[in-house]
């Protein structure tokens, strides 16, 4: 994506960022600063899906080498990162459109957390590097410690231990990720050749990741006694701060995310990777 289209994006998203903060805000009407909010993410994914439609068709942005660097990923990972990143970039955010319609505009909150279950799945592929054994394995570990975590939060979902599996493999999936990047970009800096995922800028993943986590916090307060009951004791106004805020992260998170994935000309990637430029 060159710098003209990513500007573009920014400016549009920030456009629609500062409309639904202001509807939060002034406590205006709900159902607007929904559409608002989905419109943003729909914008997201078509850019998402974009950048993959061009990697397919061999269009995409790939790093470029830069004499003298022994960090530059081998041949066989720039491709990766060239193809594979932005396609399963696309992907993630496709479903990311389904977690929001659901939890935006429904009751039912389990076909969204499901759907944020499989975004956070298609992440763990693209920071393992599209290893199959790596990634079945930590896979592996997350379901049977779900399943195990879902006898103990079976009670704060009324009984219901699929909703309490679902959240609880979520919610390991999601810290485990940004876990799993952070290492991985530290080690890079310390002079490992394997890039840390297969998003160009890993830096910038880790930090929409971050903003992501927080948003999902605020989501925790907010719920906190519906979930538990009114005897949590959350108070009036850190719930209504909650609920401003898990959108102030939201947004800026998937915008982060998507730039992670797609090339932006011109522009030095700054987490210590690799110094390449990426090219129209």
């Amino acid at each position: 994506m060159n710098r003209l289209k990513t500007i573009a994006f920014i400016a549009v998203e920030a456009v629609l960022y500062t409309v639904f903060v202001y509807l939060d805000i002034t406590g205006g009407s709900a159902d607007a600063s929904s559409s608002v909010k989905f419109a943003s993410i729909l914008i997201c994914a078509a850019v998402a899906v974009g950048e993959a439609v061009k990697a397919v068709t061999g269009a995409g942005e790939v790093p470029e080498a830069v004499p003298g660097n022994r960090e530059m990923p081998k041949s066989a990972d720039r491709e990766k990162i060239r193809y594979t990143g932005p396609v399963l970039l696309g992907a993630a955010l496709l479903c990311t459109v389904f977690a929001d319609r659901f939890l935006l505009f429904e009751s039912s909150i389990l076909p969204g957390i499901i759907s944020f279950c499989l975004v956070q799945t298609i992440y763990l592929f693209v920071i393992t590097g599209a290893n199959l054994r790596q990634f079945l394995t930590v896979f592996g570990i997350r379901l049977a410690c779900s399943a195990a975590g879902a006898v103990f939060l079976s009670g704060l979902a009324g009984g219901d231990r699929l909703l309490a599996a679902v959240v609880c493999f979520y919610g390991i999936s999601f810290v485990g990720n940004i876990v799993h990047i952070v290492v991985s970009i530290v080690r890079s800096h310390t002079g490992a050749i394997k890039p840390p995922c297969l998003f160009a800028k890993p830096g910038l993943f880790a930090t929409g990741l971050i903003l992501f986590l927080l948003c999902d916090i605020n989501v925790l307060i907010y719920n906190l006694n519906g979930y538990a009951g009114a005897g949590a004791g959350v108070p009036v106004w850190l719930v209504n701060a909650a609920s401003i805020l898990m959108w102030v992260f939201y947004l800026p998170s998937q915008i982060m995310i998507v730039l992670s994935g797609s090339g932006m000309q011109g522009i030095n990637r700054a987490d210590g990777f690799t110094r390449a430029r990426l090219r129209k």
